[in-house]
């Protein structure tokens, strides 16, 4: 793919799947690469409406895509281990399954469920839906109002962002722009139970939420300034990474972290993608507002199996990685290395 192609459509996501390919959302396309980052196949869905988009990706415990489909739907494609590239280069229609979705809006997310043998799926502006993969494929669609704010005056009060789920204390956790909200289940059903005194009262801006290998969970956001709920309750260190406001002028104020050891990769709007070591303190910028080239990327960002990461501008495909604190990137496709001090 040429670099510039797909430039100013907006990239939603990013994944790698079982087989290792690589996985990029990009308006109405869906772009696959190889395990080594070649491009693949571009799958379009425009066939589906003008105004369709892929919102988010989700593989499953059973190796299974699940792509929500803004405008769209629910669509899916089984992943073959080891990749198989004869069977991958064919049009959407033969390699994407259609599901069932009578909800009068469309999915933003999803989570799977294995207690209880289904998916929640997040549904813009209308709450959760539960989808069972058994039987009829039926939808049940819980009460909105367990996702509006105290006084239902905020619009994004159930306009989830993305799920998560607490497989320790069954806890299913979702995020709004506005709020985080905790469920609990009676008869296979979620229960609202009150998050007072576990998380930030009052009215926030937050991102998307994510777990570690611990079962903690991290809340970026802008207001509060980002917290961690720990499962274990154990203390967690803040560190400001003093480094950014140094060179900035601002504190740090991350939309995506990806930890390598003591090394982190750093993604914000105002600087785009940084690296920080935790043990000396340096950090290196690679774009920041005043100078957006050389990479200003989305803050989709997925660990890659052999270091480093998988990034992406548009519908192209970059490996970046560190030597020394020198970060390094690659757009594959064109097979050239460039390197930022």
């Amino acid at each position: 793919l040429n670099e510039e192609d797909g430039v100013g459509k907006k990239t939603k996501a990013i994944i790698v799947t079982p087989d290792s390919c690589i996985w990029i959302a990009v308006g109405t396309d869906i772009v696959r690469y190889s395990p080594r980052g070649r491009h693949v196949y571009t799958y379009n869905i425009s066939q589906k409406g003008n105004t369709t988009e892929v919102r988010d990706f989700y593989c499953d415990s059973k190796g299974t895509l699940w792509v929500c489909l803004w405008h769209g739907g629910l669509v899916s494609t089984n992943i073959t281990t080891p990749f198989d590239s004869t069977t991958a280069c064919k049009p959407y229609e033969e390699i994407f399954k259609e599901h069932p979705w009578n909800t009068d809006t469309y999915p933003s997310t999803m989570i799977e469920d294995s207690t209880r043998e289904c998916y929640w799926i997040a549904a813009w502006g209308k709450g959760l839906v539960k989808y069972t993969p058994n039987g009829n494929r039926t939808f049940t669609t819980q009460p909105t109002h367990n996702f509006y704010f105290a006084n239902n005056s905020n619009k994004f009060g159930n306009e989830i962002q993305n799920l998560i789920f607490d497989t320790h204390s069954d806890t299913l956790w979702a995020s709004t722009m506005d709020d985080i909200y905790a469920f609990r289940f009676t008869n296979g059903e979620p229960e609202p139970v009150s998050s007072n005194g576990i998380v930030p009262q009052g009215k926030k801006l937050i991102n998307k939420i994510m777990k570690d290998h611990r079962g903690n969970l991290w809340v970026p956001g802008y207001s509060p300034l980002p917290f961690v709920l720990t499962r274990n309750g154990g203390t967690i260190l803040r560190d400001p990474i003093t480094a950014m406001e140094k060179s900035t002028g601002y504190k740090i104020m991350a939309d995506r972290v990806v930890c390598y050891g003591q090394l982190y990769w750093i993604y914000q709007n105002r600087t785009r993608l940084s690296l920080y070591n935790s043990e000396t303190g340096d950090m290196t910028f690679m774009a920041n507002d005043a100078s957006p080239s050389p990479l200003s990327t989305t803050k989709c960002l997925e660990p890659c199996s052999e270091g480093g990461l998988w990034t992406c501008k548009g519908k192209s495909l970059y490996k970046v990685w560190n030597e020394d604190m020198n970060i390094k990137r690659k757009h594959i496709d064109n097979a050239t290395t460039e390197e930022y001090i």
